[in-house]
């Protein structure tokens, strides 16, 4: 069986730098309004499909899910003796070209989203994973 330590802090910090990204990467001030205008809507129409729903409760589970996210990274490091920032980077991002981007991209494919959408929102997913994998790594 495979056997690797995981920094439970260092894991905490990746979750919660992912969690900040992710309000700045899909913020107006950054890629908040391409991201609406690739979904053909306007911020009144996303405000009301956020009426009815527990904002709380989508946050949380994002956060478990980032968490989550950041404990696999942190047992693949683990795996792999990645101990230095370059060494996680690396391994973020092949992660993110083997699994999360192809993923994507055939979800792109047969939901027939934008070119736009995709690219905003696997361009998050790689630097979120780049991000995770250099604090894990560097964190060791």
């Amino acid at each position: 069986m495979f056997e690797a330590s995981v920094n439970f802090w260092a894991v905490l910090a990746a979750t919660v730098v992912s969690m900040v990204l992710g309000f700045a990467w899909y913020s107006q001030s950054l890629f908040g309004k391409a991201w609406l205008r690739a979904q053909g809507k306007s911020t009144e129409q996303l405000e009301a499909e956020k009426k009815g729903k527990s904002m709380g409760k989508i946050f949380f589970l994002n956060f478990l899910a980032a968490l989550l996210t950041a404990y696999v990274l942190g047992v693949f490091l683990g795996l792999l003796d990645a101990r230095s920032v370059s060494g996680g980077v690396q391994v973020g991002f092949w992660i993110w070209l083997g699994f999360v981007g192809t993923v994507q991209f055939v979800n792109k494919l047969y939901s027939g989203e934008s070119k736009e959408k995709f690219m905003i929102d696997t361009g998050y997913q790689l630097v979120s994973l780049l991000l995770m994998g250099g604090i894990l790594a560097g964190w060791r």
